[in-house]
């Protein structure tokens, strides 16, 4: 039987912490594997990578969080508030400076490699693999767009994603034409090609948590989830705070601001005092009221340290936040804000691992403390969680997606 000699391979990773852990699971499972990996990702991911043991170049000095924050990212969110297709177009415009900076490292970095692993938003990974002559494998954590549907008129919602498809196709085409003739020395692409449409997709999910049929070219791995990691460190302050004489709820809405900060931490304020349980939030933009004695708030944390340890969790349900919770077992509430959201927090509800969604637009005080009364107190969202983690965990999807790499891979010598 032929064997795969150790490859040299760049995994490619942009985005939220969610975007990048599945990347860091299989660069791990890849690394065990005999093989050489190197992580190119942006600034701020050093305390998350580290615990991997993998070898990493920032290719960008600044992360899209950074940008997206940035005073003009906020004031783009607040100018195209309900608009997303113009809210994507105007982000891309605003990114392409440092878009061009990493990807002209990421190309340089890839020089003498025998592949490039990627995650969506590696948008120019395939003109890059092109010019170098390697294979790209395109990695993803989100279901494709037409399957999450929540309007009542699905047809509607398909022929919306449809549009928006396409006009996106253009805007990155284009700019991946700037790319490839001024960058890469390459022709041009048709500017209405979709380039995911045909190409074979590890996606970063669990058979027995997303049951619909995404298609023939999506191959469903089961969740990647880090082996043995080291800590991250925790704060001692948080360490402290938690205390075995209370059930502990941990609320999160990652990288999600709501229009009105202000108000939002009001009615968490509220319900929060409402409750008598100990609460750990990890926000940068929630500022509890002053006589909040019963929360702790934190910029970032391990997920993998600190939702073993919760007995509730109330999130936005992005999909690698979403994957943490089900690792860890715990009975969550899903308050979506966008894209594949809504997904998440339906599928949470079908397990039987948590109460319906309800998006966090439709949320208020006397909602958020019915959800979390009900967290703590109904045994079944526990006991299936348990099961459920167990299960999925079984699954190992960062080393299903290795095998895959390396059959290919074999296929090609």
């Amino acid at each position: 039987m032929t064997t795969l000699q150790k490859q040299k391979i760049v995994i490619a990773l942009i985005g939220s912490r969610g975007d990048i852990q599945p990347g860091l699971a299989l660069g791990q499972a890849l690394t065990q594997r005999g093989h050489e990996v190197t992580i190119a990702t942006t600034k701020g991911f050093n305390a998350l990578i580290t615990p991997y043991g993998l070898n990493v170049v920032e290719i960008a000095d600044v992360s899209l969080d950074d940008i997206i924050y940035s005073p003009e990212g906020k004031a783009l969110i607040s100018k195209t508030r309900g608009k997303p297709l113009v809210y994507a177009m105007q982000l891309i415009k605003l990114l392409k400076p440092n878009m061009f900076t990493a990807f002209a490292k990421l190309t340089d970095l890839c020089e003498g490699q025998d592949a490039l692993v990627h995650n969506n938003l590696v948008v120019f990974a395939d003109d890059i693999a092109q010019k170098l002559a390697i294979p790209a494998y395109s990695l993803a954590s989100q279901p494709p767009n037409v399957k999450v549907a929540t309007d009542k008129n699905k047809l509607g919602f398909k022929f919306k994603t449809f549009t928006r498809t396409k006009v996106m196709n253009v805007v990155i085409n284009k700019l991946a034409n700037e790319f490839r003739k001024n960058l890469l020395q390459l022709k041009k692409t048709a500017l209405f090609k979709d380039k995911l449409k045909n190409k074979t997709t590890l996606l970063a999910v669990s058979d027995l948590v997303c049951k619909d049929d995404f298609g023939q070219q999506y191959i469903k791995t089961g969740f990647m989830y880090g082996q043995n990691l080291s800590q991250e460190v925790v704060p001692i302050a948080l360490v402290e705070f938690l205390s075995p004489d209370f059930s502990t709820v941990c609320i999160t809405f990652g990288a999600m601001v709501p229009g009105n900060v202000d108000q939002a931490s009001a009615l968490l304020s509220a319900a929060v005092k409402q409750l008598p349980y100990q609460f750990v939030f990890i926000s940068s933009w929630i500022k509890l009221d002053d006589d909040v004695d019963n929360a702790f708030v934190i910029p970032s944390v391990s997920h993998e340290w600190l939702l073993p340890k919760v007995d509730a969790f109330v999130h936005h349900g992005g999909a690698g936040t979403t994957a943490a919770a089900l690792r860890a077992g715990v009975a969550n509430f899903v308050c979506p804000f966008i894209a594949d959201q809504p997904y998440w927090g339906r599928c949470v509800y079908a397990l039987g691992i948590g109460p319906e969604a309800v998006p966090f637009n439709q949320l208020t005080e006397q909602v958020l403390v019915d959800k979390v009364k009900e967290l703590i107190t109904t045994v079944s969202f526990k006991d299936k969680a348990t099961e459920m983690a167990q299960l999925i965990e079984a699954q190992n999807g960062a080393v299903v997606a290795s095998m895959h790499i390396e059959e290919d891979l074999l296929r090609r010598d």
